[in-house]
């Protein structure tokens, strides 16, 4: 797993067009595109820029250009850690992107690109009650996090206490899931 993420993207949407970071994040989620080719010159979007009063009407090719170097550099950040962890060859499954960031347009065909092996987005399964809520690939991981608990994988853990961010972790998932059967 690579700790980066869609957040990244955003930060360097928000300095890009000076904009705030909520206000990025609503451009990125509307318009973004992870790959500069994909895009065609004409269309356009709308924003207003800090300190500005006038609205700002821009390509969505520039967007791109702000978004496909952070993609890039974090697809470079996993095949080095693959390669770190001596893994010679291509993984079976592939790669599995997860977060509200894999949600980007061209995001899934660019990790096949850099990565050479299959790449899928991240969708959870299995979940009852407001699936409607939870079925992005924002909370693959979460949905994932809480059923690995439910299940009682980890029972030999929790012979002992945990502490710390292990234990902070595991009450946060014994608390959503007494939640969930509600």
């Amino acid at each position: 797993m690579v700790p980066l993420g869609g957040h990244y993207v955003t930060r360097d949407i928000s300095a890009g067009l000076r904009v705030p970071i909520e206000e990025a994040e609503r451009i990125k989620i509307a318009f973004g595109k992870a790959r500069e080719k994909d895009v065609a010159e004409e269309i356009t979007f709308t924003y207003t820029p800090m300190g500005e009063e006038a609205e700002v009407t821009e390509s969505v090719k520039l967007l791109a250009q702000i978004i496909e170097p952070r993609v890039v550099e974090m697809f470079e950040l996993i095949r080095r850690e693959l390669n770190r962890s001596n893994y010679t060859g291509m993984l079976p499954a592939g790669a599995v992107l997860s977060g509200g960031g894999a949600m980007l347009t061209g995001l899934r065909e660019l990790g096949v690109e850099l990565l050479g092996m299959p790449v899928r987005i991240g969708y959870p399964s299995g979940v009852g009650g407001l699936t409607e809520s939870v079925s992005t690939p924002s909370f693959s991981t979460g949905v994932g996090l809480v059923q690995w608990g439910g299940r009682g994988r980890v029972s030999e853990a929790r012979r002992e206490p945990m502490t710390g961010l292990m234990g902070a972790l595991w009450n946060w998932m014994r608390r959503v899931r007494e939640t969930m059967r509600v």
